[in-house]
């Protein structure tokens, strides 16, 4: 009891039975609801130092807590730690992968195959187009640059597009030569030194009719008649009339003797065979022999053509001949000798037999008849 004492001595008044003292020490001892920290660290104290006596109690009188207790709170306990510390974790939504679009300029029907494809195709069809409207802007790009240089040129060369055309049948040449020896006897004429200088300009008066001679002594061609003029003019517009007349005119004969040759190569005889077999084998022989001699027509040059043709037909055909002569014969001796004809001396009407492949033949048949 002096334990007991000591231990409560700055408690409220000792009670004066055994049962009031352990109710007022349960009381005392017994952790509230609103305490649970202070219980923790009763229970989480095990450096407290034990009662000498009574091993229910520590050394400050306090009792222990009993293992029914703390076996029905642990579970409330570890729930309550297990509640707290679990951390909170937001809902994480899926990702939307967004479809990939077909191109603007795409038909309907294009759109809808393209959606029907598995997406790395699709990536791939979108990065090549992509590519290829680069590749498109940038010559796009290049093209009206281009143009834009040009078109003063074309524009400058434009009130003159007729006569070039003109011109270009009777000198030879194709306004984009004519053009450009053009420029190439300026620049001679401007950079070139003076010999190359006096040699062009000599050619020019020489292609020209310039009288450079005349103009060295300073005379001046006198202004010519207008009359003189006007025949001039209608005499070059007759020249080009007569180039584009003969051109023309060419134009039409190629015309009629591509039908001719398409119309003779398709000639048949009168069963329906084609009449000139050998044709596209030896047309390139015909137009030689009608370039050397004009007078030749289609029919006599594809006979001249196949004359070759039938020589080595003729040949080959008697070198078979021959050989089939050559094999009746050796038949007809092997004939000979296998199945003799027996004759009685003389024939009937005084004629002997024949000893030809033929009679030996009938007379083999009459003697198995018989």
């Amino acid at each position: 009891m002096t334990d007991v004492n000591s231990g409560l001595s700055n408690a409220e008044p000792a009670a004066t039975d055994l049962d009031s003292i352990l109710d007022s020490a349960i009381e005392t001892h017994t952790p509230k609801d609103d305490a649970p920290a202070a219980e923790a660290a009763v229970e989480a104290s095990p450096e407290r130092a034990e009662h000498p006596t009574d091993p229910t109690r520590y050394a400050d009188g306090t009792f222990k807590p009993t293992k029914t207790d703390s076996a029905a709170e642990a579970p409330d306990k570890g729930t309550a730690e297990v509640a707290v510390a679990e951390p909170v974790v937001a809902a994480v939504e899926p990702v939307t992968v967004q479809p990939l679009e077909a191109p603007a300029r795409w038909t309907p029907d294009e759109k809808a195959k393209f959606a029907a494809w598995p997406r790395d195709v699709q990536e791939a069809v979108l990065e090549r187009n992509r590519a290829l409207e680069a590749d498109y802007t940038r010559k796009t790009q290049e093209t009206a640059e281009l143009r834009r240089s040009a078109e003063p040129i074309l524009n400058a060369v434009a009130p003159y597009q007729q006569y070039l055309n003109q011109l270009a049948p009777r000198i030879g040449q194709t306004p984009d030569k004519m053009i450009g020896q053009l420029l190439g006897v300026e620049y001679q004429l401007r950079t070139g030194d003076p010999h190359t200088k006096a040699q062009a300009l000599f050619q020019i008066a020489a292609e020209y009719g310039i009288d450079l001679a005349a103009l060295s002594r300073g005379e001046m061609p006198a202004a010519p008649d207008p009359a003189f003029t006007q025949l001039r003019q209608e005499l070059v517009s007759l020249k080009d009339w007569k180039a584009q007349f003969e051109q023309q005119r060419e134009a039409e004969q190629q015309q009629q003797t591509v039908q001719q040759i398409q119309a003779f190569a398709a000639s048949t005889d009168e069963a329906g065979r084609p009449k000139y077999p050998h044709f596209e084998r030896v047309r390139g022989v015909m137009g030689q022999l009608m370039s050397g001699d004009s007078s030749l027509d289609l029919p006599t040059a594809y006979a001249k053509a196949v004359e070759p043709i039938n020589a080595a037909v003729a040949e080959e055909l008697r070198l078979r001949t021959q050989n089939a002569e050559k094999q009746r014969l050796e038949t007809v001796e092997k004939a000979k000798k296998a199945a003799p004809v027996k004759t009685s001396g003389s024939a009937p009407n005084g004629s002997t037999k024949a000893q030809d492949l033929d009679s030996m033949l009938s007379a083999s048949i009459d003697r198995h008849f018989q």
